[in-house]
């Protein structure tokens, strides 16, 4: 972009990238901001993840950029009463002013199916060769009867296993797998631009996601997918979850969830002193 002959007028890209929108932020001092999926959004940058050693950096250039901006947008389909507070906790002298959404018609609502599962190391584990054996017969058995399979999990460990499960269960199964390891390849931006086109044109017995598909993945896809599982595995935080567990838009497909008997739960707002961040 040539910022000298003017005309930018919008500019898109996610926090890791703030060095590059450093120079938008001082060629145009009027700038408006919007942050999508601002529950997610905060939690990569209280996390690091892939910010690394760039995260108090990123960090400070969040709170100047919204401190600095003629008007800040935050929207998340999740927005929660914490996450509010730690906004106006962050900008106190910003004016803060919550907008919620009502449907028009009462949305349908999914079903899960939660297994009662015992913690054991052979079904829990740090090991990612170990998958909850529950969740992994439902899903083979559905496989078997020639339905399709929608596997889901916070753990790119579990869908790359689960995957070569299925390869092994099916010989010549139609599978994909979006993950860390796969969602740079080629194959994986056809998928990610037309999702719905992908599945149906490639006919998927079984498709996987990670984390990565958590947000901006819209499978708008109904009548096709027979099962959905849900191997949580307690790497991510709720509103991950919450979002993976939404990708698929379609209601009428049951969703069998495993988790491991753990919760950590905490009144911190932030990993961080509030001052520092």
């Amino acid at each position: 972009v040539n910022l000298a002959n003017g005309g930018l007028d919008f500019i898109a890209g996610c926090i890791d990238s703030y060095h590059k929108m450093e120079v938008i932020t001082q060629y145009n001092p009027n700038y408006q901001v919007i942050n999508d999926e601002i529950d997610s959004f905060l939690n990569h940058l209280k996390g690091g993840g892939t910010l690394k050693g760039r995260q108090l950096k990123a960090i400070e250039f969040f709170k100047e950029s919204i401190n600095n901006a003629q008007f800040t947008l935050m929207m998340d389909a999740n927005l929660n009463q914490k996450i509010v507070e730690l906004i106006k906790l962050l900008f106190p002298d910003k004016k803060v002013m919550v907008l919620k959404s009502e449907p028009i018609d009462k949305p349908k609502t999914k079903t899960f199916y939660f297994f009662e599962t015992e913690s054991k190391k052979s079904e829990f584990s740090r090991n990612p060769k170990h998958l909850p054996s529950h969740l992994v017969k439902v899903a083979k058995d559905a496989l078997a009867k020639g339905q399709k399979v929608l596997w889901l999990s916070d753990s790119q460990a579990s869908c790359e296993v689960f995957e070569e499960i299925a390869i092994k269960l099916i010989k010549g199964i139609k599978s994909f797998r979006y993950d860390g390891k796969t969602s740079q390849q080629e194959t994986s931006k056809h998928f990610k631009e037309a999702p719905v086109d992908f599945i149906i044109k490639r006919m998927l017995e079984l498709l996987l996601i990670s984390p990565s598909g958590e947000s901006g993945l819209d499978l708008s896809i109904f009548d096709y997918f027979d099962l959905g599982c849900f191997d949580i595995r307690g790497v991510a935080g709720v509103n991950t979850l919450i979002q993976l567990s939404g990708r698929l838009r379609d209601t009428l497909p049951p969703i069998c969830v495993a988790c491991p008997e753990f919760s950590n739960m905490t009144e911190n707002l932030c990993p961080y002193p509030i001052k520092k961040v």
